[in-house]
């Protein structure tokens, strides 16, 4: 028979081989989650720059409506000063006349 510290160097590189392997595994398992990490923190980005872009149109957009709104509400006010000036008139003339 063979020397005995040949069983166990078989029996341990077996070992090595099955662990090597499991390490391998892991290794692309961790290679794998990575990948997909990075994918979905890519498209997460995007989206954020979408968002983005639409909260800059949407701001712009408020921005032009208030802008309208001042416009509209001042020409009410010069709308309502005429009709009190013309309904100050007509009380003046109808009092006179």
């Amino acid at each position: 028979m063979g020397d005995p510290r040949d069983a166990e160097i078989a029996r341990l590189q077996r070992k090595l081989a099955s662990l090597t392997a499991e390490q391998d595994k892991s290794d692309a398992e961790a290679i794998k989650e990575r990948d997909d990490a990075r994918a979905a923190l890519r498209e997460a980005t995007d989206q954020i720059a979408a968002l983005e872009s639409d909260l800059g149109g949407a701001m712009a957009r408020v921005a032009e409506l208030e802008a309208k709104r001042q416009t509209t509400n001042e020409a009410l006010d010069d709308a309502v000063q005429e009709l009190r000036r013309r309904d100050t008139q007509t009380a003046e003339e109808a009092s006179h006349g």
